[in-house]
């Protein structure tokens, strides 16, 4: 069981680098290797969450930390992210509980081209019963997704966790 909940991350993210390699011949070439100085914009993230015993929604506030990455030769960038998860958790057949999760923590992005990048998140957040009190209310929260930069610096943003299956949303600069 836990094998086939661990293949769903991985799957998603193949889908996504699948529809990065279906965009037209036409699209931007790839800027993962550009050594140009940029400056990243502050942004709020708003994602719907489908987990695979909850659904719920987050709010992310980014802020950059290094704008042009750890790895000299490649286009990344480093940033804080904090914010909060709301989650519907059924429990049992006969029982759910509804939870709020301040989270915080990092994300590596890794500019593709200049409508992709992909991103790997580690954050940490601690669930607060807002109907019953966890076990244990420590919570890791690693991710992989991306971003899809659609106009005039709207993304859409694509992720997945290790609790699998989907999450999808917007992110807005400031």
């Amino acid at each position: 069981m836990e094998v086939r909940l661990l293949k769903i991350p991985f799957l998603t993210l193949g889908f996504i680098l699948l529809m990065g390699s279906l965009s037209p011949a036409n699209s931007s070439s790839l800027i993962i290797h550009d050594q140009e100085s940029v400056t990243r914009p502050q942004r709020i993230d708003i994602v719907g969450q489908l987990h695979r015993n909850s659904l719920g929604g987050a709010l992310w506030y980014s802020l950059p930390l290094i704008h042009e990455g750890f790895i000299k030769e490649l286009n990344d960038s480093f940033h804080l992210e904090l914010g909060v998860i709301t989650s519907y958790i059924l429990l049992t057949d006969h029982y759910a509980a509804f939870f709020g999760i301040p989270a915080v923590g990092v994300r590596w992005d890794f500019h593709l081209t200049q409508e992709w990048t992909l991103f790997a998140i580690s954050k940490v957040g601690w669930m607060l019963g807002l109907t019953r009190n966890p076990e244990y209310p420590l919570y890791p929260y690693p991710s992989l997704g991306a971003y899809w930069q659609t106009q005039n610096g709207l993304n859409l943003r694509l992720e997945t966790s290790h609790e699998g299956l989907a999450q999808v949303g917007i992110s807005l600069p400031f």
